[in-house]
This record gives C-alpha cells, sequence and structure tokens, in this order.
C-alpha cells in the first residue's frame, strides 16, 4: 500500500501540470488576439497629418467668424435695405430727372436727380479734382437716406499702376436715419468703429444738405 502513494500523488502532479499548461496556452493565446485586434483599430484611425490638422483648425475659426451671431443679425438687418435698393439701381424710366452744375472751390462736378411721382429718389453726383475722380450715389424713401455707393478713383495711382489699380467702394447702409453698417472693397470686413461710422455719417449728411439745397436754386 505504501509503494503505490508515490504513483498516485505523481499522477496528479502531472494532471495538474497538463492542466496549468493547456491553461497558459490559452491565456497566451487571447492576450494575441487582444493584441492583434488593438493593432488593428489603431491602424484605421491613424493620427492625422498636420497640415490637414491645421486646415480643419483654420476651417473651424472661419466658420464660427462667418456664422457669429453678430454676422446673422447683420444679414437679417440689410435684408429689407438691400430690397428696397434693387429695383432703384438699376432703373432706367423716371417720372422726372434733374441736373445741376455743383462748384466748390476744390472740385467741380455735377448732380443728376432722379424723381418717381413727383418723390425723390435718387442722387448721382459726380465729382472731378486734380488727382480723383468720385461717384457718389445717395437713395431715398420718403426724403430719408436708406443706402449710399461711393466709387472713388485716384489718377495718380492708376497712372503709376494701371494694371493692379483697383478704385475703392463703399457701401453704406442706412436705417431710421442712422448709419449701421458699411461695406468697402478695401477691407476684411469687419465692423467699423462706432466714431468712424458717426463720423462718414456727419460727413454724407453735410454734402447731401448742399446738393439738395443746390436743387431749390
Amino acid at each position: 500500500m505504501c509503494k503505490l502513494r508515490p504513483f498516485t500523488n505523481t499522477k496528479k502532479m502531472r494532471t495538474t501540470i497538463i492542466i496549468l499548461a493547456i491553461l497558459t496556452l490559452i491565456g497566451c493565446k487571447d492576450n494575441e488576439e487582444k493584441t492583434v485586434s488593438k493593432n488593428d483599430r489603431l491602424e484605421f484611425i491613424p493620427e492625422p497629418d498636420k497640415d490637414l490638422r491645421e486646415k480643419y483648425e483654420q476651417q473651424q475659426k472661419n466658420s464660427l467668424t462667418t456664422n457669429s451671431s453678430y454676422q446673422e443679425f447683420m444679414g437679417e438687418e440689410l435684408k429689407p435695405i438691400r430690397k428696397k435698393l434693387r429695383p432703384l439701381s438699376n432703373r432706367q424710366e423716371w417720372t422726372a430727372i434733374d441736373k445741376r452744375k455743383i462748384e466748390t472751390k476744390s472740385a467741380n462736378g455735377v448732380a443728376v436727380y432722379y424723381f418717381l411721382q413727383d418723390e425723390l429718389k435718387k442722387v448721382r453726383f459726380l465729382q472731378n479734382t486734380e488727382n480723383t475722380d468720385r461717384l457718389i450715389e445717395y437713395y431715398l424713401e420718403n426724403g430719408s437716406l436708406f443706402f449710399v455707393f461711393e466709387k472713388q478713383t485716384d489718377k495718380l495711382e492708376l497712372k503709376n499702376d494701371p494694371e493692379n489699380y483697383e478704385p475703392y467702394e463703399d457701401s453704406l447702409f442706412f436705417k431710421n436715419d442712422e448709419l449701421i453698417k458699411i461695406k468697402s472693397n478695401m477691407d476684411c470686413g469687419a465692423p467699423f468703429a462706432e466714431d468712424y461710422r458717426k463720423k462718414i455719417q456727419e460727413d454724407l449728411n453735410t454734402e447731401f444738405v448742399m446738393l439738395f439745397n443746390r436743387l431749390k436754386k
């Protein structure tokens, strides 16, 4: 009986070793499959290229700028002004058209007045100085300005660089007799400072009053 104990213990030990070996192999295989699966996922989601990432970030910044609440507000704010402007800007038939020469110390010009049903709707002022040619158009509704377009050409700059020169153009939007927006082809589209807008409005009002008074003479 005593001789059988070592054989029994040895058999049990071998069985235990085999079971442990099988479990170890299973565990290694499982870990290997997990590693492969993880590596596969990494291959499908590579790190973005630096240039593409920077381009995307810039697009996001631009999107925030163009879709800001201010831009949306101004877009809605300007719609009724554009709607009133559209039928007047390219109109060919008017009830009456009048012209006046405008002479100042520094410039000479001509003002053209356009009427519909005895109501002044548009004033076109062409002004020439030694160095500049200037065109400005005032648009009115019920006697109040709602839009002004101005284009100015520098003769010296045009002469020096005729191929690349571009005259500056301003579109000025009014609401309730107040200048609310200036759009210029020479700026990036950012809002102008309030003090600057007020100064521009004062200058435009002064010139328009001069032109209107000249119509009475």
